[in-house]
């Protein structure tokens, strides 16, 4: 079983190339060496995680989130999904990192959440956590 984790952006920053740039300007994905790349996803074989960039349309771009309490409506996706063999809680770490990294490049409210822990955090100027991850 795989778990996903992802980033849920407020408002139309992204295209296909800036999604591209910033995963490779990230130190951590810098040096990928294995990376397929078919429009929309890098894979990085070396860290145990796929990446993909979507965009979201009504009706499917609405989460319901504990930590802002009301519904978050979102424009565009990043999602991690991990393989069973990784060890989660660095590719966690490093995701959040990612995130918050990607939110001062676009300057964007992301909504990090996961299909096992639901929200895990919401990033603006600063990071609010999830009742269940604390102040981490």
């Amino acid at each position: 079983m795989s778990i996903s984790v992802t980033g849920r952006i407020k408002e139309k920053k992204l295209n296909n190339d800036l999604y591209k740039k910033y995963i490779l300007e990230y130190p951590l994905f810098k040096n990928i060496m294995c990376i397929e790349d078919n429009d929309f996803s890098y894979i990085g074989k070396n860290f145990g995680y796929e990446i993909s960039y979507f965009e979201k349309k009504a009706p499917f771009n609405i989460w319901d989130s504990e930590i802002l309490n009301h519904e978050y409506e979102y424009s565009q996706i990043i999602i991690f999904d991990l393989h069973k063999e990784i060890d989660y809680i660095e590719a966690y770490k490093s995701i959040i990192d990612f995130f918050v990294f990607l939110n001062k490049k676009i300057e964007c409210e992301i909504l990090v959440t996961s299909d096992v822990h639901n929200d895990i955090c919401y990033i603006n100027q600063d990071i609010q956590w999830s009742e269940r991850w604390g102040n981490r």
